[in-house]
């Protein structure tokens, strides 16, 4: 990937990023009285030093904000990737207070290209949904008529998360 593809990628990226945090505080109840179930957020961060926050509605995890980083088969790092997970459009499979959820869809890249990127989520609450922890890990491929293609993986990834007070 040249530099003025990296840049493209980046830029889409951002683009995207930013689209889905205006989306995310667009989703947050805005005050007690909106309809519709309230939510609280959990905030933490990943082994990897990046934010993670989810939202926690009747002890249950029902989405994850995640960030992370990958080793790259051409040997060098995705510098971050940022994931949102809602159970609104992403199945999570429970057993009690425990969840996985894996969350496939097609990544950003520039024209002539296709990608793929995969998140996996496992973890579960506290008894009192004061905190939630587990583990994650992310997987972005790519490739495309007459290029080389290649991927990144993150490998295991753990993160926490508390309520905040």
């Amino acid at each position: 990937m040249g530099p003025r593809s990296a840049l493209v990628l980046r830029l889409a990226v951002l683009a995207v990023t930013i689209a889905i945090g205006v989306a995310v505080v667009g989703l947050r109840p805005a005050a007690p009285h909106q309809d519709g179930p309230l939510r609280d957020q959990l905030n933490g961060k990943t082994s990897q030093g990046f934010p993670v926050y989810g939202l926690e509605h009747e002890g249950r995890l029902t989405g994850i904000h995640l960030v992370w980083r990958g080793t790259c088969t051409d040997g060098r790092t995705l510098k971050w990737v940022i994931q949102n997970v809602q159970e609104e459009r992403a199945h999570f499979v429970r057993d009690g207070r425990r969840f996985s959820v894996v969350d496939r869809h097609p990544g950003f890249v520039p024209s002539g290209w296709s990608a793929r990127q995969e998140l996996a989520v496992r973890g579960g609450t506290s008894a009192d949904a004061s905190s939630a922890s587990g583990t994650m890990r992310g997987h972005v491929s790519w490739g495309g008529a007459g290029h080389a293609g290649g991927s990144c993986d993150s490998g295991p990834v753990s993160w926490s998360l508390r309520k905040p007070g």
